[in-house]
C-alpha cells in the first residue's frame, strides 16, 4: 500500500487522495486513515542515543494532560507509585525489572487508596489516571502491541500492520492484518474515563470497568496479558474498599488544566522510557 506523502498533502485535496488510495489498492477506509496518521506521526525524534516514537509520544501526552489537570501533587502519590513498581512481580512473575501495565493497574489504585487519605483528591487522581490510560492507549494502536487476532486481509475494518510494528517484528515476521479490537479498547477506555468523572460512584466504576476490560482483552487479543486475573482481583478489591472508605462520592472537583514544568519533565521522561523500551519490555 502506498503512503500519502506530506508533499501530496500540500498539493492535493486530502479527500481526493484518500479516494485514490481506496480505488488503487482496494483496501478499507480504516487502513487508509491508519496509514495516513502513521505517516504523519511516525517521526522518530532522536535525542543523543534516545528517540521519541508515536507510541512514546502518546504515552507522554497522556501523562502531561493528566498531571496538568491535577492541581494537588503530594509526596504520598510518589510513594504509592514507587511501591507499585516494587510490588509488580507479585502480579506478574515476568515483570521483575520491567513495567507491565496490567500489573500496574492492579496495584497502583490500591496504593493510592492507602496513601491518599482525602476522598476528593483520590477521586481526582483516579479521573486523571483514567484519562492517561485512554490517551496512552492510542499509542498502542500505532505500535501494534495490543492487537486483535489475525484476520482475512479482505475484512473491511482490518488493520494491516507492517515491519516496524510489534505484532510483525516480534510475532509474525511478516505483514499481518488483524481485527481492530484496539480501536474498541480505546473507545471503551474513553467511555470509562467519562463515567469515572461523571458518576458519584466513579471510584467503584473505575475498578469494575477496568476489571471487565482486562477480562475482555484476554478474549479478543492475539497476545493475552500474563496473570491478568491477579490484576482483575486487585481492581475489584479497589472498587469494594474505595466504596467502604468514600461511599457515594459527591466529589468537589479540583481539575483545571494548568500545565507546569514538573508535568512537562515527567511527560518527557515517560515518552523516552516508552519509546526506547526502558523497563517496558
Amino acid at each position: 500500500m502506498s503512503w500519502i506523502t506530506l508533499n501530496e498533502l500540500s498539493t492535493v485535496n486530502l479527500h481526493t487522495a484518500i479516494l485514490n488510495e481506496l480505488e488503487i489498492n482496494k483496501i478499507s477506509l480504516l487502513q487508509v486513515v491508519y496509514s495516513f496518521f502513521c505517516k504523519i506521526l511516525n517521526i522518530n525524534i532522536n535525542i543523543y542515543m534516545f528517540k521519541i516514537t508515536p507510541y512514546g509520544f502518546m504515552g507522554g501526552l497522556g501523562t502531561f494532560l493528566g498531571l496538568s489537570l491535577l492541581k494537588t501533587k503530594t509526596i504520598n502519590m510518589f510513594i504509592a507509585l514507587i511501591l507499585t513498581m516494587l510490588l509488580q512481580p507479585l502480579l506478574c512473575s515476568k515483570c521483575l525489572g520491567n513495567f507491565s501495565l496490567s500489573a500496574f493497574i492492579g496495584i497502583f489504585p490500591l496504593m493510592l487508596l492507602l496513601f491518599v487519605l482525602d476522598c476528593d483528591l483520590l477521586k481526582n487522581c483516579i479521573i486523571v489516571l483514567s484519562l492517561m490510560f485512554a490517551v496512552g492507549r492510542i499509542g498502542c494502536f500505532f505500535a501494534g502491541c495490543c492487537t486483535g487476532k489475525p484476520c482475512n486481509p479482505l475484512f473491511p475494518l482490518g488493520i494491516n500492520y507492517k515491519k516496524g510494528s510489534v505484532v510483525v517484528d516480534k510475532y509474525y515476521k511478516k505483514n499481518t492484518c488483524v481485527y481492530p479490537t484496539i480501536l474498541l479498547e480505546i473507545l471503551l477506555q474513553f467511555i470509562l474515563t467519562y463515567l469515572v468523572w461523571a458518576s458519584d460512584y466513579g471510584l467503584s466504576i473505575f475498578g469494575i470497568g477496568n476489571a471487565i476490560l482486562l477480562y475482555l482483552t484476554g478474549i479478543w487479543r492475539d497476545q493475552c496479558r500474563p496473570n491478568s486475573w491477579r490484576s482483575i482481583t486487585g481492581l475489584i478489591l479497589f472498587s469494594i474498599l474505595s466504596y467502604l472508605k468514600c461511599g457515594k462520592g459527591q466529589t468537589k472537583y479540583d481539575l483545571k488544566f494548568n500545565p507546569d514544568l514538573i508535568s512537562l519533565i515527567v511527560a518527557i521522561i515517560v515518552s523516552v522510557f516508552l519509546s526506547n523500551d526502558i523497563f517496558f519490555k
